[in-house]
């Protein structure tokens, strides 16, 4: 073996040994916080004391202790967070206000709402270390970027859901507000902006020329279709970073992003409950971000599942935000965890996730031209709409569009159907659309049978030249 091949297995067991190292920390870090969050939640959340009243000292196993699902918290909402100022009332009256994106609710937290993909509808609010912490990490990678171009400013672009409160909006808002305040966060950034998903595909190619991102965040439907754009030449950037979430991307479209913008593309496991839970590697695994949150597939039972195996849900348990502890929360997503240690050298968890799969839809212009919508467009349109209870997007035809849509009550059915067509119909108009068919079906929105989640987007039909497609 010649000198610079013994130098190089040398430093590869180091760093292996570095990280093993890290890892070991890490997870002692863990279970110190896992401790000292469920002390918190048994003596300052009036929802947690009721739930575990049954245990006695000291702090039971986190595989003790019983779940909790979205209805559950939101039906205790007051008696949930350890601030006893936060009630459900004021967060409505603060989020009804849509000029309030991104500003500190009660003064100091940062508030969002998360979509009803499993039929239900979530507040979820952040204490400023929990929202300092994300932010910074946020921070810190764009730093290297600068530095690494000498002090190159950086434009961060977030295609995502506007006009309420979301999850990314108002983070990504909240983060530009720092930085106008920041003469820190100024040297590294020129600016933080925002566009809407439901941008027409033209107006977004055209605005996003103009942004020229150094870093491209969206959902990953809506990265795919600007990948598609760079490699047909109508769309012209160069980001240092892609990094996309929110929605599941198989390897094939994974790869078209790495191939049309040629450069760090990375995917995040992140949602309103949790922003930050695992975020991916070389390898295409997502690795857990074990310091700041505890990952268990589980089975319909909650019982675990090993390795290889698709989870019926995942267990989320959040180590850092504590006004509103989340112990054993039920994400809902299917997750599988990899039974072999990943190739890239991380020693944290990899899963790959199977959650919030929805169809890109194709419609047909009036002359033939096929138009691809992400389903993340009618989040935007239906998901804060008061009187919607649950809706669900079917594609029939090149034509055709059917709703399924479920009222709050009987009384306002007619008006809620009516307010739907509207926003649905308006908006294929401005896709270029205005030929399309919206048809409402006689059925209300229906679980998909194997994992129970309110999958929303589908389509229902094969075109020729098009890949087979298969019902929920």
């Amino acid at each position: 073996m010649s000198n610079s091949n013994t130098t190089f297995s040398k430093v590869k067991k180091l760093w292996k040994f570095l990280r093993m190292k890290k890892y070991d920390e890490v997870m002692a870090h863990q279970r110190e916080q896992l401790e000292i969050l469920i002390t918190c939640a048994r003596t300052s959340s009036p929802f947690y004391q009721r739930l575990y009243s049954h245990f006695s000292e000291p702090v039971p196993a986190l595989q003790q202790l019983p779940p909790v699902t979205k209805p559950e918290l939101m039906a205790n909402f007051d008696d949930w967070a350890i601030d006893r100022e936060i009630t459900r009332e004021s967060a409505e009256v603060f989020m009804a206000d849509k000029t309030l994106v991104g500003e500190p609710y009660l003064g100091k937290y940062l508030i969002c709402s998360s979509s009803g993909t499993s039929g239900h509808r979530g507040i979820f609010v952040y204490d400023t270390k929990a929202e300092s912490l994300y932010r910074w990490r946020s921070v810190l990678q764009a730093g290297m970027i600068s530095w690494r171009h000498f002090f190159k400013k950086i434009r961060w672009l977030n295609i995502s859901a506007t006009g309420a409160h979301f999850g990314s909006l108002a983070s990504f808002t909240r983060l530009e507000k720092t930085r106008q305040r920041s003469p820190f966060m100024r040297l590294a950034f020129e600016s933080i902006r925002s566009i809407s998903v439901t941008t027409p595909l033209p107006e977004l190619v055209e605005e996003v020329n103009r942004y020229q991102p150094t870093i491209l965040f969206g959902y990953s439907t809506v990265i795919v279709s600007l990948a598609q754009e760079q490699l047909a030449g109508r769309l012209h950037i160069k980001p240092e970073i892609v990094s996309m979430g929110g929605e599941w991307i198989s390897d094939r479209d994974r790869l078209q992003i790495a191939a049309a913008f040629r450069c760090m593309v990375r995917d995040a496991y992140s949602s309103a409950e949790c922003a930050a839970i695992a975020s991916s590697c070389a390898e295409g695994w997502l690795h857990v971000c074990s310091e700041r949150v505890i990952v268990e597939p589980v089975d319909e039972h909650y019982q675990p599942v090993p390795p290889g195996v698709p989870s019926h849900t995942v267990l989320i348990t959040d180590l850092i935000n504590r006004v509103q502890p989340m112990i054993r929360y039920d994400q809902g997503d299917s997750v599988t965890l990899r039974p072999d240690p990943c190739p890239c050298g991380n020693p944290f968890p990899a899963i790959r996730v199977m959650g919030r799969k929805n169809d890109m839809l194709r419609m047909r212009t009036a002359d033939g031209e096929q138009k691809l919508l992400s389903p993340m467009t009618f989040y935007v349109l239906l998901d804060m709409l008061p009187t919607v209870r649950r809706w669900q997007v079917i594609q029939t035809g090149p034509f055709t569009i059917s709703l399924r849509i479920e009222a709050t009550s009987p009384e306002v059915d007619a008006q809620t159907w009516e307010s739907v067509y509207q926003r649905v119909k308006d908006f294929f108009v401005r896709q270029g659309l205005a030929d399309v068919t919206i048809e409402r079906a006689p059925e209300p929105p229906m679980q998909d049978p194997k994992t129970g989640k309110f999958y929303q987007v589908r389509v229902r039909f094969e075109e020729e030249g098009s890949p087979s497609l298969q019902e929920a």
